[in-house]
């Protein structure tokens, strides 16, 4: 058997797969690094997030918090920690705060909303945007 370690997202060096030394190159060498999907993903969540004030303004309070919850909204807390992944460790930590705050934002829009308190949902929304930009900021 190799004395090696197989691949996973926190180890890019594989010397063996399943005990045994590669015959060839690894096809899937550096996945962890290609984010293209993920940036689309987080690009795309954003664009959710960004529509909510609307809804907010006529009280639909159930479409808001079902915009919070939606298939491509949930996707992007996963999007955002394989983006944080790839940061330069010097970016890392703040790119790890940031993030929750995002999700910290999202959460208090989504108590505003099953409150059904309109100020404090445009509040709530205009500080998601902000920790949104504050976000981004980092990873540019």
């Amino acid at each position: 058997m190799s004395n090696g370690n197989a691949g996973s997202a926190w180890n890019d060096n594989i010397k063996s797969t399943y005990g045994f030394a590669p015959s060839g190159d690894i096809l899937a060498a550096g996945y962890t690094k290609d984010v293209a999907r993920e940036t689309a993903v987080f690009n795309k969540g954003c664009g959710l997030l960004a529509n909510l004030q609307g809804e907010i303004d006529s009280k639909t309070w159930w479409k808001v918090r079902d915009q919070l919850r939606g298939t491509d909204v949930y996707s992007l807390r996963g999007a955002m920690l394989s983006l944080n992944g790839v940061l330069p460790e010097a970016k890392k930590a703040e790119a790890v705060k940031a993030y929750k705050k995002v999700f910290q934002e999202m959460e208090a829009l989504d108590l505003a909303c099953k409150k059904k308190e309109q100020a404090l949902a445009t509040k709530e929304n205009a500080d998601l945007q902000e920790a949104i930009a504050a976000y981004k900021k980092i990873l540019a």
